[in-house]
């Protein structure tokens, strides 16, 4: 009797602005590795879902219509579901790179829920997620300008913290095998987090920053700054703007709470495989490792 090798997906998981294009694009650096970007919102815009978006190349450098991941699967996805749209997009995957490690670049913990977790607990698939965190600060002035400062930092930082706590509680109760991973850190010093990283997924470490223009990509949507600016091509640069206004310094009672659990995160979780207990009555460890005990 045989049986189907099960595929193996890293779930990069956190908050738009958070780093997850950059990253993906650096993971799939790695001759093992390829990216699919973010697979919720693509599916979720090509079977008509989401408003109109700019019709971007792919990634690979390809117009869309001619991409051999994305290209054939353009008109099956027009009157697909969200989940037989992933369902296709993961057999077409099957079918060009049977032997790859995917990564998919989605962030939002609904298509965890959505399109891995059930094929997860039926073996169908490994599924490992690295929950990358960007300090508070940090994502709260990157967002702030991204919305073109219509909202306030005070805000912005609340949103992070309940968004992060959903993350880390849907890890908790699932038991995914999973990675906690500071943007900071993977941009100062990419070296020994690529070693870390590399580790715990158990592959040889052929990461590089100076490879990611030839990074193995097929992503439709993205951070087009990072896809299409002037330096998609260089080394990871981080901005730290929000290092010299003074502004927030001056919020720091309101923001006491993010500010904890940013902490807490940085210094006690980032940089290693989360070891988070499960509750009695939830199921068990969903683990790309078997051997690997959280």
């Amino acid at each position: 009797m045989t049986t189907t090798k099960p595929t193996r997906v890293i779930y990069i998981a956190g908050l738009s602005r958070g780093g997850s294009t950059i990253l993906q694009r650096y993971l799939a650096t790695h001759p093992e590795f390829v990216s699919i970007g973010e697979s919720l919102f693509t599916i979720s815009a090509l079977t008509g879902r989401e408003p109109s978006s700019p019709i971007y190349p792919c990634s690979c450098g390809r117009p869309r219509t001619d991409c051999e991941v994305w290209g054939p699967l353009l008109e099956p996805l027009k009157t697909a579901s969200m989940e037989s749209g992933h369902d296709l997009l993961m057999n077409r995957l099957r079918a060009l790179v049977p032997d790859k490690i995917l990564i998919d670049s989605s962030k939002e913990p609904d298509g965890i829920q959505r399109f891995y977790l059930q094929k997860a607990r039926k073996g169908e698939i490994q599924l490992q997620v690295i929950l990358l965190v960007r300090d508070v600060r940090s994502w709260a002035s990157a967002i702030r300008k991204y919305r073109r400062f219509r909202s306030s930092f005070v805000l912005e930082a609340y949103r992070w913290m309940v968004a992060t706590m959903k993350l880390l509680r849907l890890l908790r109760s699932t038991q995914i095998d999973s990675y906690c991973m500071s943007y900071e850190s993977f941009v100062f010093n990419p070296v020994e987090q690529a070693e870390k990283l590399a580790d715990w997924l158990g592959v040889e470490n052929q990461f590089s920053d100076e490879r990611l223009g030839d990074a193995a990509t097929h992503e439709l949507f993205g951070s087009p700054t990072v896809r299409f600016g002037a330096s998609r091509d260089d080394r990871l640069v981080y901005d730290d703007v929000w290092l010299r206004d003074l502004g927030p310094a001056l919020l720091g009672p309101l923001l006491a709470p993010p500010l904890l659990l940013n902490r807490h995160i940085h210094q006690s979780l980032a940089g290693r495989p989360l070891k988070l207990t499960p509750r009695k009555t939830e199921s068990p460890a969903i683990s790309a490792n078997p051997a690997r005990v959280l």
